[in-house]
């Protein structure tokens, strides 16, 4: 399992490079990206995870009167199906801190992925 700290922002991605039931290196999702770039319809290293999963971990009622500006530990993952055995897996995990803050858009909003059209 690579480990690799992210700059200086506290956070750790941990990459995994095949199956752990299997061993297998390929992955449904990830192939199917490769096929789309082939056929010209996504840009090249376009890459969609079967899910994507971004969570706090805090109590619900304790993170809610903390306040703006308060380090939550966070974790990110991105999930993956495995070719050969059909294994859920997380190929990328990564941990670290998340600031609360409100969620208004604005600044926030340019932040969020660019939709591809055809021939972009």
């Amino acid at each position: 399992m690579p480990k690799e700290v992210i700059g200086d922002t506290g956070m750790t991605k941990y990459t995994y490079a095949k199956c752990p039931a299997c061993g297998s290196k390929k992955r449904h999702y990830e192939d199917a990206c490769e096929r789309a770039i082939k056929m010209n319809v996504a840009p090249p290293g376009y890459l969609v995870p079967f899910s994507y999963n971004e969570r706090i971990i805090a109590d619900p009622i304790k993170e809610a009167v903390l306040p703006l500006g308060a380090e939550l530990p966070s974790i990110t993952s991105a999930l993956e199906i495995c070719k050969q055995c059909g294994c859920v897996y997380a190929p990328m995990v990564i941990t670290g801190k998340a600031k609360k803050s409100l969620t208004t858009g604005g600044e926030q909003a340019k932040e969020r992925p660019k939709i591809y059209l055809p021939g972009q």
